[in-house]
């Protein structure tokens, strides 16, 4: 059911160890020939630009317009005093060096260890390395999130010109598909890394094989369960440094910086304390070599800021025994950061940037006002520590004062745009995050996610942190999401870190309007499994917090409805909003959880669970109160109009869904406009409306033009095109013109696997659809092709009871039969009426239908006796079930009905055509009642019964003419 609103820095940056950037980049050029990359091709950073040349005597992949170069990420540099740890090197070359398992030649390791201990420097290193010997692809992915990975790839698949790639952002998933591909196929040998896998269930992400027996995956991860070794994975376990590597690292490290002199004996009592952990030591060399400081004076002040913890966090706390020395080293590290220019911006931008996500977040949002409100408020002294209180007591008694004496504070300075950027780089000097610089896309910014933690744990709560990065992420937010979806991607991925490590602050500050954000996001775009959990979550927060009928516990509630509903668990939708209905103190009340938003909610619900006539009879109810409290032109009284007038369709009042649907579409327009979403939404339904009662001209006009404006508003696959676009492909197949109809429905298939997934209902509709197109152009063969696989979709995924699973096997049957294969068809359709049977009963109406469908078919196989018994027999029970009263309100049962009768007598005319006229008399008789019910099938029978009816006339007078001589 379509109901309204438901729809079926300035100047370069550092490197992290202080030193200035390179002056140009490395480049490195490559081949491609017969899809196969020739020479060795590496991600952009900082070792260089990938150059992609295809060879024009062997054909391959395109070249970029231009010929330019394709960026395709960054590989990490190594750190300047990497430590090949030969140990774990031996271990994963042994890995990967092993028989592949299931002879695919792939073979597939995974760097296994704790936050901090290394993982993803030796993974560069290994990539590094198969560079330098010759692999033809290097690809480095940053795996944290599995939409990440699939946009990764989509941008290397363009980037390498794979065939049938799009560069379409709506197009991700099918370039990331034909990326894979192209890895199993390629005979160049290749090497991916997907650093810091956090879901090995996704087998979207991973190649299945390799034909060059070389290709390797190469994984990191801190998870511990048995997926990490499952799919012929090899775990690699990675630990804390030895002893002597520890000491080999802040040698190199000091010496590297030309300040040798700074390692001294206290040197390995440092690597000690600070528990042989490379993050931790990767801290105290950056402090060191900033600050000027020997080892043995980083070790007075770690231990100094070590016993400081014990009131924050004792030791007995530390489970991973990582969090304190990383701790106390930030500490050490902050305080530096802190008197460095901009002084007393270090802390307050630590704090902003550990309550967002660790992967990453857009560098862009450090020049929003309300970040730059917040450094401004927050900016203190150059002494002020993480650990310091939020408000000391001597700024206390200064305010009260200050308020008593009626005096006003001196407003602070404000914080420019480029002091914001000034201090990332001092926080990225001191190796306490990452400035990946402004062309590192979405995700630029990123802190290490024990150093995050740390952050959050030892100082108190500051809500203006929260509050800032709340604000600063709506207001990056896209108005229309398909614009940019990387960037969209990335806006959610720290809006729901924020949520659930923030989340009982941003009550407290009045951001709960991005958690409220963030659900309606993912909802909007059909991402039904992730909403439904967010919703949930969300119900819960709010139970928690206000109680089971607060209004915002009551928006969570309907926000978990709407999910439902495009998680296609509508049954679970109406359940909720009955709950929700029974508790509403009034049925007119008003506001987002009043008993209107309540009640709206419940209508779609109806619809999507096919409950037409609960659904209008709540909708017209809804529509009185409203009309009442708002007036006629409201634009929540249109919304509620224009969802009465989809239930009227539904309900075969179709010419009252015309009309209703036309006003409202008026009325749109002339209040919000021509483009307006809701206005496009009105014109895509009234198309459909016009469809039915047989304005077909102006259906297919109205369809293409909400068809187009629903593209350029909400994306190639955003909900509401895909409702366009199945709308636009009825409307073309209802004029006559399925061959402009074959385009667009084979895009709705691909649009709606992407956007909501394979198996769900509208991807299941949407191929059905795709099947009549194909077989009213004739291609039955590709018919039969979509609905075998249909089926077999359907009877693993709704089981082979589900009434779609029977209606799709007896639709198999038909298509056989048209394919010119009537034993395949024979067979079908016997196993269809028998799952009839068992299923619905002997009598059920569907029942007969297949019963009618296999006795037409015995009769078009020459089978002509045994077709002529069934329809008698069927004939039969059809006319007990309905019993006497043809006037009931069973439109469909009546309509089958006659169209059982209409095909009898056309059995009977050759032999009988007596009988044949009579079956005519009794269908017209049967089915012009349904008339008053608007234009339906029953029309066509009716004409064709007319037909019959005067063709047996005919034969009658001819016989008795011949009779006569």
């Amino acid at each position: 059911m379509a109901v309204d609103g438901n729809e079926v820095g300035a100047g370069e940056e550092p490197t992290r160890d202080g030193s200035a950037p390179d002056a140009a980049p490395m480049t490195v050029t490559s081949t491609l020939s017969g899809g196969t990359v020739h020479g060795p091709v590496i991600q952009a950073g900082r070792i260089g630009t990938v150059i992609v040349n295809p060879a024009p005597d062997r054909g391959g992949p395109p070249q970029a317009a231009g010929g330019g170069p394709f960026p395709l990420g960054a590989l990490p540099s190594l750190a300047s005093a990497f430590q090949s740890r030969d140990d774990v090197h031996g271990r994963l070359a042994a890995a990967l060096a092993a028989e592949a398992p299931h002879g695919l030649g792939l073979r597939s390791a995974v760097l296994a260890g704790g936050g901090g201990v290394g993982k993803s420097q030796l993974a560069a290193a290994w990539a590094h390395r198969a560079a330098e010997t010759g692999a033809d692809l290097v690809l480095w992915v940053d795996a944290t999130d599995v939409s990440n990975v699939l946009a990764q790839y989509a941008r290397a698949a363009a980037a390498l010109g794979v065939p049938g790639t799009t560069a379409d952002p709506a197009d991700t998933e099918r370039d990331a598909a034909a990326f894979l591909s192209w890895l199993t196929a390629t005979d160049g040998r290749w090497l991916l890394v997907l650093d810091d896998v956090t879901d090995f269930t996704r087998s979207a992400v991973w190649p299945t094989r390799a034909r060059n027996p070389g290709s390797q995956v190469l994984a990191t991860t801190r998870l511990r369960d048995a997926t990490v070794s499952s799919a012929g994975r090899t775990i690699v376990e990675v630990g804390l440094f030895s002893r002597d590597e520890s000491l080999a690292f802040l040698r190199s490290r000091l010496t590297g910086a030309g300040r040798p002199e700074l390692l001294d004996e206290s040197a390995e009592r440092l690597a000690q304390v600070l528990g042989h952990l490379p993050l931790a030591l990767g801290h105290a060399a950056a402090y060191t070599v900033r600050n000027g400081c020997t080892t043995g004076e980083y070790l007075d002040r770690f231990t100094a800021r070590s016993a400081d913890l014990d009131s924050l966090m004792p030791a007995a706390t530390d489970a991973e025994r990582y969090g304190r020395p990383v701790t106390a080293a930030l500490l050490v590290a902050l305080e530096a950061a802190q008197r460095e220019e901009p002084e007393g911006l270090a802390v307050p931008a630590m704090q902003l940037a550990a309550v967002l996500d660790p992967a990453g977040h857009p560098r862009q949002l450090w020049t929003e006002p309300a970040v730059l409100d917040y450094l401004a408020e927050r900016r203190s002294g150059p002494d002020r520590r993480i650990t310091d209180p939020p408000f000391p007591p001597k700024s206390v008694l200064r305010n009260l004062w200050r308020l008593v004496a009626g005096r006003k504070e001196k407003p602070k300075p404000p914080v420019s745009a480029t002091e914001a950027r000034q201090v990332l780089a001092v926080l990225h000097n001191y190796n306490l995050l990452t400035d990946g610089g402004p062309d590192a896309g979405p995700r630029a910014i990123a802190v290490h996610a024990l150093t995050s933690r740390a952050t959050r744990e030892v100082g108190p709560k500051y809500l203006g942190a929260c509050f800032a990065a709340s604000w600063s992420l709506q207001s990056l937010w896209p108005e229309y999401e398909h614009t940019d979806r990387a960037l969209v991607d990335v806006l959610r991925a720290n809006s729901e870190h924020l949520a659930r490590t923030e989340h009982k602050f941003m009550w407290m500050i009045g951001a709960d309007s991005l958690l409220f954000a963030l659900g309606r996001s993912l909802t909007d775009a059909g991402l039904h499994v992730e909403a439904t959990e967010y919703w949930k979550f969300l119900v819960r927060e709010c139970e928690e917090r206000f109680g089971p009928d607060h209004e915002d516990t009551r928006s969570a509630l309907l926000g978990l409805a709407s999910a439902y509903n495009i998680a296609d668990r509508s049954t679970d939708a109406v359940a909720l909003g009955e709950q929700l209905l029974s508790t509403t103190p009034s049925a007119s009340s008003l506001g987002l959880s009043g008993g209107i938003s309540v009640r709206n909610s419940l209508v779609v619900s109806y619809g999507e669970a096919g409950r037409p006539a609960e659904a209008l009879a709540l909708a017209e109810q809804l529509l009185a109160d409203v009309e009442q409290l708002w007036g006629p032109t409201d634009p929540n009284t249109l919304t509620v109009r224009s969802n009465v007038a989809s239930c009227y369709q539904n309900t075969g009042r179709v010419a009252e869904a015309v009309e209703l649907g036309e006003a409202v579409l008026r009325e749109r327009e002339r209040t919000l406009g021509h483009e307006h979403e809701d206005t496009v939404h009105s014109r895509t339904l009234l198309a459909g409306y016009y469809r039915q009662v047989g304005r077909t001209d102006e259906a297919v006009g109205t369809a293409e033009l909400a068809h187009a404006q629903s593209e350029r508003i909400h994306g190639d696959d955003g909900l509401p095109t895909l409702s366009a676009r199945k709308t636009l492909v009825t409307c073309y197949l209802a004029a006559g013109r399925a061959a402009d109809a074959v385009a667009p429905a084979e895009r709705l298939v691909d649009g709606s696997a992407r956007r909501v997934g394979d198996t769900h209902r509208r991807t299941f509709n949407a191929r059905a659809l795709l099947e009549a197109v194909y077989g009213t152009v004739g291609r039955t063969a590709d018919a039969v092709a979509v609905l075998e696989r249909l089926l077999a979709d359907l009877a693993r995924t709704k089981g082979l009871d589900s009434p779609t699973t029977l209606a799709t096997r007896q639709r198999l049957g038909k298509r056989y039969l048209y394919d010119g294969r009537p034993d395949d068809a024979v067979t079908t359709l016997e196993q269809s009426l028998a799952e009839h049977t068992r299923v619905l009963s002997a009598d059920a109406p569907d029942t007969y239908e297949a019963q009618l469908l296999l006795a037409g078919t015995y009769w078009r196989i020459g089978r002509h006796a045994e077709s002529m018994a069934m329809r008698e027999a069927l004939l039969a029970g059809a006319e007990r079930h309905l019993g006497g009263d043809l006037t009931v309100p069973k439109v469909h049962a009546i309509d089958f009905l006659g169209g059982l009768l209409l095909a009898h007598g056309r059995a009977l005319l050759p032999q009988t055509p007596t009988a044949a006229r009579a079956c005519a008399e009794k269908v017209a008789d049967l089915l012009r009642p349904l008339e008053e019910h608007g234009t339906g099938t029953w029309s066509e029978t009716l004409k064709a019964a007319a037909r019959l009816e005067t063709e047996a006339r005919h034969r009658v007078a001819s016989d008795g003419q011949v009779s006569a001589r």
